[in-house]
């Protein structure tokens, strides 16, 4: 499961993925038919609703292990939740041209 012992600050989100890695070497992506589950809800909670799954809510600081398991297969990754505060804001491109007409996607 990616991402792998992740660090997120309390009250924020993160969005795990689950993908099936098969016999054959195939793989697939079963984030929205795993079953999700928090081993420490006071932590950290995961959706299993439509639409959302495998999205994890930072509720305090802790660790806690984030499980998504199909069947009698599961995988589980480690969710740090830290107290970590809003430093600063970067932008990916800071001082871009854009021509009259047209538009430009920012990511902050």
């Amino acid at each position: 499961m990616t991402p792998a012992n992740t660090s997120l600050p309390n009250g924020l989100t993160q969005q795990f993925p689950a993908t099936g890695i098969y016999t054959d070497a195939t793989t697939q992506d079963l984030t929205t038919v795993v079953s999700w589950s928090s081993w420490d809800t006071g932590v950290a909670t995961i959706s299993n609703g439509s639409g959302s799954e495998g999205l994890a809510s930072a509720a305090s600081v802790g660790p806690t292990t984030i499980t998504a398991t199909s069947g009698a297969v599961s995988g589980s990754t480690t969710l740090n939740v830290t107290d970590a505060v809003l430093q600063s804001i970067t932008f990916s491109a800071a001082d871009t041209d854009v021509p009259l007409g047209l538009t430009h996607q920012y990511t902050a």
